[in-house]
This record gives structure tokens, sequence and C-alpha cells, in this order.
């Protein structure tokens, strides 16, 4: 599953922010993500880690999701920081 399958699946418990990190190899700085996951909406739960509650939630709504489309055979993707985001087309770059 991508990311941004899982941002529109769970999007309260993913926080994805833009980053720029230096390359070593260039000297100049390239965007990345830093990825947070959020357990506050797994607060309260009885397993034995936030880890497994928030998994829990995730396989509910993600179980959830195909139960309500099941004609889907993808998940749709939620929107991801730029550059991250986009489609790239490298075959035919706009000139």
């Amino acid at each position: 599953m991508h990311l941004a399958q899982m941002k529109y699946i769970l999007p309260e418990a993913l926080n994805i922010d833009k980053i720029l990190i230096p390359d070593k190899k260039t000297l100049f700085m390239k965007p990345d993500m830093k990825i947070t996951l959020l357990f506050e909406v797994v607060e309260g739960h009885s397993e034995e880690s936030a880890y497994r509650a928030l998994q829990q939630v995730f396989i509910s709504r993600l179980s959830e999701f195909f139960h309500e489309h099941p004609e889907a055979t993808n998940v749709p993707e939620a929107l991801l920081p730029e550059p991250f985001g986009k489609q790239v087309n490298l075959l035919f770059p706009m000139i």
C-alpha cells in the first residue's frame, strides 16, 4: 500500500511534512518527507501497545472501505506535500 493510500484511509493518524535535507553528492538541498504517526487517535484503547492499537484501527478502516466499495480495486490516494504528491511524466517532459 502506498503512503498516500494510508493517508486516505486514516488521515488523522498520519502527519506528513515536507522537509529539505542536504544532498552530500550535489551539496544542494533536496526535498524529503517527515512522517509522524499520531497516536492520539488510539488513546484509551486496551491493546498491548499504541502501535498495535493503530494497526487495528487501520485494518478496521480498510476493511470498512472495501465493504462500502466492493467494486473498488484500488484505494484512492490522499494528496501528499509537493513534489511528492504530483505525477511526473518523465517520458514526455514539458518543453
